[in-house]
């Protein structure tokens, strides 16, 4: 088989590298080890920024939240939510963060509206009573599996060999470029190889492994969340703490019901993501700051994503920016990550 472009990973970002590529015309195939959105995309909280959290901390990763914010709303309205977002002050040490946040929306140019918080409190009956200032912000809902399966569907309508199944295994490199990609196939077993004049790896938080088969190494950080999901759906908007990004600070509305979110611990292995009942008392615990009803109904269950980070020096997991990176390599030169 012999193609233009090999996209290695099908979440979201390996997706829309397929569609952008058919729609320019190149011949593409799109290589998935597991299912369509069986990773990081398919297991991320719901949340479609306004960028309103990373106003502050990280303005460049804002400005491209909100656009791409209103972007998806006009692409894909049916895998939206336009639920809004309130940004609540709990503590005095919330309340101190106020004007430092307020600047921060305004430099970044992120629409939002200080709320009475009697106002808030009417208009989310579950909400602290006693919250101490509340901002709205142009949050929503984004359903991700119904996204990736209309990109998936339009870039197959184009033309893209959508592989599922399909897991990468070796590169065949010649004259310092990848001749052909070894592909297993999952269902039969058996492997086969693809020719592509150019290989676009797109595999999230299992990119360091993919190139690596490549000779190459990624400086990544692996970055696991934790969220927990209730049986009741507690609030109509989304829930945001008042705060610098921190743990535990976003209770979604997804659905009849309510996913609170989320922690970030650096793991070796993304395939290997252990749950604790401290992550879920802790998530229980910082959500029902905001609605205290939370703390009173059951979990369904609980779950975790990895975050691809990109390692920086002396740079946290909250401090990481949110930002992309596109690497051209030197060796192979038609590798891109």
């Amino acid at each position: 088989m012999d193609f233009d472009v090999a996209v290695i990973g099908g979440g979201i970002n390996g997706l829309f590298t397929a569609l952008d590529l058919t729609l320019r015309g190149f011949s593409v195939v799109l290589l998935e080890r597991g299912a369509i959105g069986g990773g990081t995309s398919g297991r991320m909280h719901g949340l479609l920024h306004s960028g309103a959290r990373y106003a502050v901390t990280d303005p460049k990763a804002a400005v491209e939240c909100i656009e791409e914010n209103k972007v998806l709303v006009n692409m894909a309205p049916h895998a939206v939510e336009d639920t809004g977002g309130y940004f609540v002050a709990i503590t005095r040490e919330d309340e101190e963060y106020v004007d430092q946040f307020l600047r921060g929306l305004r430099q970044v140019n992120i629409e939002h509206r200080e709320i009475n918080p009697g106002e808030a409190v009417r208009e989310e009956p579950n909400l602290n009573p006693n919250v101490k200032a509340v901002v709205e912000v142009p949050d929503k809902v984004v359903f991700a599996r119904d996204l990736m399966f209309s990109i998936a569907i339009s870039a197959h309508r184009e033309g893209a060999l959508i592989m599922q199944g399909a897991e990468v295994i070796g590169f065949n490199i010649n004259g310092g470029e990848v001749r052909e990609v070894s592909v297993k196939d999952h269902l039969t077993g058996g492997v086969r190889s693809v020719k592509a004049g150019v290989i676009a790896v797109a595999a999230g938080p299992w990119t360091y492994r993919v190139v690596k088969m490549a000779g190459i190494d990624v400086d990544m950080m692996p970055t696991m969340g934790v969220m927990v999901v209730y049986q009741r759906r507690l609030t109509r908007r989304v829930i945001n703490r008042l705060r610098m990004p921190s743990d535990g600070d976003i209770l979604l509305p997804y659905g009849s019901t309510s996913i609170m979110g989320t922690t970030a611990v650096i793991v070796e292995d993304p395939d290997n993501l252990p749950i604790s009942d401290d992550d879920i008392k802790f998530l229980t615990s910082e959500g029902s700051q905001m609605v205290p009803l939370l703390a009173k109904i059951s979990v369904v269950r609980a779950y975790a994503s990895v975050r691809p980070l990109i390692k920086m020096q002396g740079v946290d997991t909250r401090e990481a920016t949110r930002d992309f990176m596109v690497i051209r390599h030197e060796k192979p030169s038609n590798m891109t990550t």
